[in-house]
């Protein structure tokens, strides 16, 4: 099944307070919702027809090889059963079969769930701007992602 950008709009109302800060007071979720469903590869995860959790990831900057992660969602009572991991594993094996080397993705410095999640697949810090800190990804024999 493949989310429509209503399907999209739907789960990142839903997990908007979620975010660090909230994905409301960073953007358009409709527009940024239609961006997702129109451009990235979307990695995604389903109850029933309800879209429980996606991570979308963009595998077309061939410059440099190196995957952007822009969105890890997962709707409020889907948490805490391993989602975000799976579709985050999915998305990083696709990368790497769409050619790419590394993945990167740029995180809330206080989101500490999602940097447990980036650490524990294997993304390392690598600058910041503000309050929000960069983190890569290098495809390597010990990250077969």
């Amino acid at each position: 099944m493949s989310a429509s950008a209503e399907q999209v709009a739907l789960l990142l109302r839903a997990c908007d307070a979620g975010f660090v800060p909230p994905l409301s007071a960073r953007v358009d979720i409709d527009a940024y919702a239609a961006k997702l469903a129109a451009q990235a590869t979307l990695v995604e995860a389903w109850d029933g027809d309800a879209l429980a959790g996606l991570v979308a990831i963009y595998c077309n900057n061939h410059d440099t090889g190196i995957a952007y992660i822009s969105n890890v969602s997962v709707a409020p009572g889907h948490t805490r059963r391993g989602i975000a991991g799976r579709l985050l594993g999915e998305a990083l094996v696709r990368a790497r079969a769409a050619g790419m080397r590394g993945a990167a993705l740029a995180v809330h410095d206080a989101n500490a769930a999602a940097l447990a999640l980036y650490r524990k697949h294997g993304f390392m810090p690598a600058g910041a701007s503000g309050l929000e800190l960069r983190m890569e990804l290098a495809f390597t024999s010990e990250h077969p992602q």
